[in-house]
């Protein structure tokens, strides 16, 4: 892939602001992978260093690119500008839930599409849109949480996984449930009565953090992403269920597991450490009151 190196865009160009039609899905069926990075807010710098490590050191194959901003004006204005293909329009259209989806060819044939909400909509509903909005046609599904990023080597690394077709990928991580997301889980058509997993007497789950992850599509497919568009107790969904929830569902359907950490650097902040501190504070992750060690 080469994409050249573009200014930050001071705004969204004209040729975007107007409705148009919607494109429909691209043609993947040569490529093996889709990228997708979710940002928050007016922090450009963290943004920039994810998606910058991507295209500098993509997947040696086809893949597809998405990008999903959350209250993050800024960076959705660097990545139109980063990533439009010689001045070429980008197709928009909008979605409910206020959010408008944009969607351009890079100078090589990479789909890349972004979905644009004024407003945080939270990881989940997000996470949602990228999943399922256009429907995926790769292989797997490599998500990364804007403070996480990729080293040289990183996709070489992986890919033995991929040829295995491993469903679940990542840095797993241990958190308790929070109050009603048992009877949550309960409810869920994928729930199987695989009895939850314990540590000191309180239940929980091992999944794989949403700084980075691959998942195989069919598993997403065949068990979806968890509906965030309707309230549980506490809200505990919207706020920090999403990624737990993905390593029940794994865990209930029986997929395969792998831990990978080559070259993936999860929750990094400017200065190198861990976690980053705009995401609550060192240990304080996904809800959990667990401090977590991360290597």
């Amino acid at each position: 892939m080469s994409i050249p190196p573009t200014p930050m865009a001071a705004s969204i160009p004209a040729a975007i602001t107007e409705p148009q039609r919607s494109l429909e899905p691209h043609s993947a069926a040569a490529r093996r992978v889709t990228l997708c990075a979710l940002t928050f807010g007016n922090y450009l710098p963290y943004f920039r260093r994810c998606l910058e490590s991507l295209l500098a050191a993509p997947p040696q194959e086809p893949f597809e690119l998405r990008l999903g901003f959350n209250d993050a004006p800024t960076s959705f204005a660097y990545a139109v500008g980063r990533l439009g293909a010689d001045g070429a329009a980008w197709m928009h259209t909008r979605v409910p839930g206020g959010v408008e989806r944009f969607t351009n060819t890079g100078d090589d044939g990479m789909p890349v599409w972004l979905w644009h909400s004024p407003v945080n909509l939270y990881k989940e509903p997000m996470a949602r849109r990228l999943f399922h909005d256009v429907p995926l046609t790769t292989e797997y599904v490599l998500w990364f949480d804007d403070d996480s990023y990729v080293e040289p080597g990183w996709w070489e690394q992986l890919r033995p996984l991929l040829e295995r077709q491993v469903d679940y990928i990542g840095q797993p991580w241990w958190v308790y449930y929070l109050p009603g997301q048992e009877e949550m889980i309960r409810a869920q058509p994928w729930y199987r009565g695989v009895p939850f997993a314990r540590q000191d007497g309180r239940t929980g789950i091992n999944f794989m953090t949403g700084g980075f992850l691959a998942v195989r599509s069919e598993r997403l497919r065949e068990a979806n992403f968890p509906d965030t568009g309707f309230w549980w107790k506490g809200r505990t969904l919207q706020q920090y269920g999403g990624d737990t929830l993905l390593g029940e569902i794994a865990r209930q359907q029986g997929w395969t597991w792998a831990k990978h950490d080559t070259h993936v650097r999860v929750n990094v902040d400017l200065a190198g450490r861990h976690p980053a501190p705009r995401r609550g504070g060192v240990g304080r992750q996904f809800g959990s009151d667990l401090d977590v060690a991360i290597r």
